[in-house]
């Protein structure tokens, strides 16, 4: 264990052992603060109030930590996943100033040679593709025995916490998720990747409202909950909640399996349930043999048109279901304005989404479906237009009569 700073100077000197900071940014820091404090919290403090040291950079060093701050050009600034999935890092370029995510490929799977060249190979296929609704992909590495991949950094939330700080998402912002993943996976199946794994916990939802895909065609190496089916290459991939029969069978499961598993995630978000409820072994046997309760039977808010398309996403028979994820997107357009119970439009596609959703589905005419959500747009705003002159209306009536009143009160009175 290593033994933690006691004074100021300790800390400053483990701060430069690490690399956190450039040795002339912190020799300025040096000169222009003053002597440094006694104490070590109060040193680290002070380092941290002058943006040389992250908070989490702080608890390490006070913890007399100096390894483990860099991962190749990179430095570590936060930690902002872990668990069964591994450990995912904010970082930023040492000397570009790029802020990333770095995903580091769990201890367990390093141990594999076969496993790690099938890591990279399958990292370099998730970095030939560039969609705007799928997380790029720019490097992957191996810095003292540590592999992992560097990705691009979003603001935002994974759809799994939304579902967690909500219970569900609206109908539009829902269908307006599910189109952007749609056409991110239409891209992806087209350069031959498919994701196996798609769920909430792997949509990324921007600040900007972009929808960004996780793990595109690297699911296999970032084992995640209780929930995980994996049993390496070729055997099961999926998670329980969302997994399309045929991958239960084992056996090579084709892009479709993403439709499936893209429509369990999707009647999550409207219900704010999975398809199936139970044990891990009922939800198995769910998958193959039982009807999905319709989402508008559970959510009376879901139209039964959605509800249908749903169903159809979760059909057993990959048959029976939407062939592309094209298809999908072409399918699920209409809804994307879809009012919410207050009667105005609760999802919108940012026009970047717009524009990708109509790229990927090259071939489908996606006009009707979007002139349809503009004009519930414009139709939403007129009557809250209409709504809002009423009121003024009403408004100035009722004031009126309040003057007449307080007028004539004011007359009597003489």
């Amino acid at each position: 264990m290593p033994e933690p700073p006691r004074t100021g100077d300790a800390v400053v000197a483990l701060v430069r052992r690490a690399e956190i900071a450039d040795d002339d940014v912190l020799d300025g820091f040096l000169t222009q603060s003053g002597p440094v404090p006694p104490t070590a919290s109060d040193t680290a403090t002070r380092l941290v109030q002058a943006g040389i040291l992250t908070p989490f950079q702080a608890r390490l060093i006070l913890q007399g930590k100096h390894r483990g701050f860099k991962l190749g050009p990179y430095r570590i600034l936060n930690q902002i996943g872990a668990g069964g999935m591994g450990q995912v890092f904010l970082a930023e370029h040492a000397a570009l100033r790029r802020r990333v995510a770095i995903k580091v490929l769990p201890p367990k799977q390093a141990l594999d040679p076969a496993g790690v060249e099938r890591f990279y190979q399958e990292a370099r296929a998730a970095a030939a593709l560039d969609h705007p609704n799928i997380v790029h992909a720019y490097d992957v590495a191996c810095d003292r025995g540590t592999h992992f991949l560097v990705l691009e950094y979003i603001d935002g939330d994974t759809l799994d916490r939304r579902l967690a700080a909500a219970g569900q998402l609206s109908v539009g912002e829902a269908v307006g998720c599910a189109v952007q993943a749609a056409a991110g996976l239409q891209h992806a199946h087209e350069k031959g990747v498919a994701h196996r794994d798609i769920k909430p916990a792997n949509l990324l939802l921007g600040r900007d409202g972009i929808v960004k895909i996780l793990d595109l065609g690297l699911a296999q190496f970032f084992e995640d909950s209780g929930t995980r089916l994996s049993r390496g290459a070729g055997a099961i991939m999926g998670t329980t909640d969302y997994v399309a029969p045929e991958q239960l069978l084992g056996a090579e499961a084709d892009h479709r399996a993403d439709i499936y598993n893209l429509g369990a995630t999707l009647y999550h978000l409207l219900t704010g349930q999975p398809p199936f409820s139970g044990t891990t072994a009922a939800k198995m046997v769910a998958h193959h043999l039982s009807a999905v309760p319709p989402a508008h039977d559970v959510c009376p808010d879901v139209p039964e048109d959605l509800s249908a398309v749903v169903e159809r996403m979760l059909a057993k028979d990959p048959a029976d279901r939407f062939q592309t994820a094209a298809e999908v997107v072409q399918a699920l357009m209409p809804f994307v304005n879809a009012p919410d119970r207050n009667g105005r439009p609760s999802g919108k596609l940012p026009p970047i989404a717009a524009a990708a959703a109509q790229e990927s589905t090259a071939g489908l005419d996606l006009r009707p479906a979007l002139e349809a959500a503009e004009a519930a747009d414009a139709l939403a705003r007129a009557q809250r237009t209409a709504k809002l002159a009423l009121i003024g209306m009403a408004a100035g009536v009722m004031f009126g009569l309040v003057s007449l009143v307080i007028a004539v009160a004011m007359y009597l009175a003489k």
